[in-house]
């Protein structure tokens, strides 16, 4: 079988520096009665420093710098083949970094400290097809150490009890997704790593991967993915890391990535409306751009802001034909850090929607 079950031979069985294997038994982590994880320790739950992956001549992670929060959803951004997936296996200790250092839940990388308090969901997951739902979690349950007393906590999370009986093979691509982040959820983890888990989805799909990736983070637990779907991650991620030819390039929640927004104004009376415009409260730098003005304001105003402008203009007599929301997406902020537009394009949804404000 593929990564689902060798992540959990994995945990079960570590190899000991005298060549002998050790076996462990992971137990579900405790957690308080409200559900969330304690905050009385370290809130770092993933942190690397100078991360550095070299396959031969090709470097595939090229110094990463990151630090992963509890509670919070992070998103690593970008193309394929941009070193998402590896960062990612650094992290859960598949493979061993060329330099750098990395801390898991403050423990080295695929240690039993590390991964017990872990679920993965890395590349496609893949079950016994003509087992059920549930047979598959209770041998993946058997072969961790887990116990199966969680399977129907897991399936009913995961929006898959009503079908837990039904053979793999007959489930969608998303329902198996869906199935793979339910044995992630096994060991009760404190972290959940998910390596592009709206891949190949339909909308559909992608709808309820978002809704129970924000489920998971309500349930109190850390969830760290990787997507290239840009109009995807603004969804569901706390934080965001853009990551290109192996770099973190910048990092932030999205507001701050995609940085102030603007108004865009139109009118066939420019200079009219640009002097009644300037003497409104709130209002930025008003500046002409592309046949219209551009009102810089805060994000958190805008709305209101609109109310007061078209206010504004009516009473000063003013013709008023376009007033928008003038925003930058992930793709603009991906291209201002890269000047990569073939890779943005590989992401669907990145168009600006031209919604009024």
């Amino acid at each position: 079988m593929a990564l689902t079950f060798r992540a959990y031979e994995r945990a079960a069985a570590v190899s000991s520096s005298s060549g002998r294997t050790r076996h462990y038994v992971d137990r579900p982590t405790t957690r308080p009665p409200s559900g969330r994880h304690s905050r009385t320790v370290d809130d770092i739950v993933v942190e690397a420093t100078g991360l550095t992956k070299r396959y031969g001549s090709r470097t595939a992670v090229d110094r990463l710098d990151l630090r992963v929060r509890r509670g919070e959803v992070y998103g690593f951004l970008g193309p394929n083949g941009a070193g998402k997936t590896t960062a990612l296996r650094a992290v859960l200790g598949l493979v061993r970094p060329s330099a750098g250092r990395v801390r898991t839940l403050g423990a080295v990388p695929g240690s039993p400290a590390a991964l017990r308090r872990i679920g993965m969901l890395v590349e496609a997951p893949a079950f016994y097809p003509y087992l059920s739902a549930r047979g598959n979690l209770r041998a993946l349950g058997r072969l961790a150490g887990t116990g199966t007393s969680r399977i129907d906590q897991v399936l009913e999370t995961v929006d898959l009890a009503t079908r837990a009986d039904e053979p793999v093979h007959r489930y969608s691509l998303g329902m198996t997704q869906r199935l793979g982040v339910a044995a992630a959820l096994l060991k009760a983890p404190e972290l959940v790593i998910l390596d592009e888990p709206t891949n190949g989805l339909d909308p559909a799909g992608m709808a309820d991967m978002r809704l129970l990736i924000r489920r998971l983070r309500d349930d109190g637990i850390t969830v760290m993915l990787s997507s290239h779907l840009m109009g995807e991650v603004q969804h569901v991620c706390d934080r965001l890391g853009v990551v290109h030819h192996g770099r973190l390039l910048r990092e932030g929640t999205v507001d701050e990535l995609r940085g102030a927004v603007a108004l865009r104004v139109g009118t066939d009376r420019p200079a009219a409306a640009r002097e009644v415009l300037s003497s409104l409260v709130g209002v930025g730098r008003v500046a002409p751009r592309n046949g219209a003005l551009e009102v810089a304001c805060r994000r958190d105003s805008a709305r209101v802001l609109a109310s007061r402008i078209a206010e504004a203009m009516v009473r000063a007599g003013l013709p008023l034909h376009e007033l928008a929301l003038a925003d930058r997406t992930l793709e603009d902020v991906f291209l201002e850090l890269t000047g990569d537009r073939a890779a943005a394009r590989t992401s669907p949804g990145n168009r600006r929607d031209g919604s009024e404000p």
